[in-house]
């Protein structure tokens, strides 16, 4: 049992396993850009206007940058309306639209109003309705919504920096990715340089269960023996032991819009932390489970006893609880 943040009792027989099990979405809506530009989308170019801004772009790209993005924002949104909702949403647009960012949405559009172009066409067609590459870009627009609350497209990101870094093959893009998190997963690479530094900006990215797994897996390392960490702690120093993580993890989760809580499981011959569970429609979605040998990600269960189960790794359980208690400090 953890007495406060600082320290642990290390004399428990038992591991000892936390949990945060997830029972709804919370409305955690913020401002886009689409929410403080009134008329982004209703606002009607003329021919002369649409000219007037591709010249003043073509000759002066930092000062018409924001005008061409709003305008190829309007173009995007004329295709594909839901796209270009969550598109609003990335953060790389709502602090100003830069030269390569107004150059990369312009490839997004050439790309889309494509893709629509092909959907008219004739049965057969690579861009049918159900193809590998509409069905990603669908996803992309899926991956921004939970329910009521505000939530941006880490794989939506993740198709900007592809244009945005040069990456960009549209017919390589439609062969090679399965789905959208695999895709971004690809795009994320190591997770290092500029783009991975700022704790606030990587904790509103890693937004989903699924993230949070593959950035646990890909980031931190096991390492127990000492004070307990906060989650700014854990994602500036790379390592934590499972309570650690398992705050960690939490802390992302409910930023993203999740509710949380906590479990415990100990059981005899050892002493660990940590184990973070989502719920999902009243089922249990097992997101952290970490060890010395990595991270697991396991569910849903229907009954926490099934949790519990997996926690315990079969063995005799001689207590459980939920998490209130749990919190550090309590």
């Amino acid at each position: 049992m953890i007495s406060n943040v600082h320290t642990r009792k290390s004399f428990y027989i038992g591991i000892t396993f936390f949990c945060i099990i997830g029972c709804a979405i919370l409305d955690t809506k913020q401002p886009t850009l689409y929410d403080t530009r009134s008329g982004l989308f209703s606002k009607q170019f003329t021919t002369g206007e649409i000219r007037a801004v591709k010249a003043g772009f073509k000759a002066y790209p930092f000062e018409y940058s924001e005008e061409f993005g709003n305008l190829l924002l309007w173009r995007i949104h004329s295709k594909n309306q839901a796209f270009s909702r969550q598109l609003v949403k990335l953060p790389e647009l709502n602090d100003g639209i830069t030269p390569d960012e107004a150059r990369a949405l312009h490839t997004m559009y050439v790309y889309i109003k494509g893709m629509q172009a092909e959907r008219k066409k004739k049965p057969g067609s690579t861009l049918e309705p159900g193809s590998r590459s509409l069905h990603i870009i669908n996803e992309m627009t899926q991956d921004g919504l939970t329910n009521d609350s505000y939530r941006y497209s880490p794989s939506l990101e993740a198709f900007l920096w592809l244009i945005m870094d040069g990456h960009f093959d549209a017919q390589l893009f439609e062969a090679e990715y399965v789905n959208s998190l695999t895709f971004t997963k690809t795009v994320w690479g190591t997770m290092k340089g500029p783009r991975w530094e700022d704790f606030d900006v990587v904790t509103d990215r890693v937004n989903n269960p699924e993230l949070l797994h593959y950035y646990i897996t890909k980031n931190i390392s096991y390492k127990k023996g000492h004070n307990t960490q906060s989650a700014k702690q854990v994602f500036s120093r790379g390592f934590g032991d499972c309570y650690d993580v398992a705050f960690f993890g939490k802390y992302l989760l409910e930023r993203a819009g999740y509710k949380t809580t906590l479990r415990q499981v100990r059981y005899t011959n050892d002493q660990q932390h940590g184990l973070l569970v989502i719920q999902k429609d009243g089922h249990y979605l097992l997101v952290v489970d970490f060890t010395p040998e990595g991270n697991t990600l396991s569910g849903p269960y229907r009954d926490i006893s099934q949790v519990d189960n997996t926690l315990s790794r079969g063995k005799r359980i001689y207590h459980r609880s939920w998490g209130s208690d749990l919190l550090p400090g309590r």
